[in-house]
């Protein structure tokens, strides 16, 4: 009698690979998320620090004032950072560029400016002093902030009493 040769796997050996799959995806889909979450934090403050850094360079290389106004709307929920070459509300004609809530839809915003303006001096790259808090909608107590001071010129960027993305405690 011929013997009948059997391809596959058998019952057991396919219920222990999908335990073991199972298993992994329970660990690691969580991971992803949060990771995914702050990259996007990161990504969202990189931003922000480029288009302030290229505010100051452009105030000093024209010799005019630029305006970064702060659109908050919802609790910050629905927020917009327009920079502006002028002081009056934001237009297309007078916005040189734009970061909003829909480029990062789980970033929650905050800015302490006076009249949510933070203005950029053509002398020297000097701008106004306040901060700007970048938070993930999910956790809205941990959050970053991006900290101007006038008379530094500086801008820095720290955490609320946590290390968040390797930036240092405020």
């Amino acid at each position: 009698m011929r013997q009948i040769k059997q391809y596959g796997f058998t019952l057991i050996e396919l219920s222990l690979v999908m335990a073991i799959i199972t298993g992994l995806l329970t660990i690691a889909v969580p991971d992803m998320f949060k990771l995914r979450l702050s990259s996007e934090r990161r990504e969202c403050t990189a931003a922000i620090y480029g288009l302030i850094q290229h505010a100051k360079s452009l105030a000093v290389a024209t010799n005019r004032p630029l305006w970064l106004h702060i659109r908050n709307e919802s609790l910050g929920q629905q927020w917009r950072l327009s920079l502006t070459n002028t002081d009056n509300i934001p237009s297309t004609s007078n916005t040189v560029s734009v970061i909003d809530a829909i480029s990062f839809p789980n970033i929650v915003l905050d800015g302490a400016y006076l009249n949510d303006k933070l203005m950029f001096f053509p002398e020297r790259g000097k701008l106004s002093s306040g901060h700007i808090k970048i938070a993930l909608r999910s956790q809205p107590g941990s959050h970053l902030k991006l900290i101007t001071s006038f008379g530094a010129a500086r801008i820095r960027i720290c955490s609320n009493g946590i290390r968040y993305d390797d930036w240092p405690k405020c």
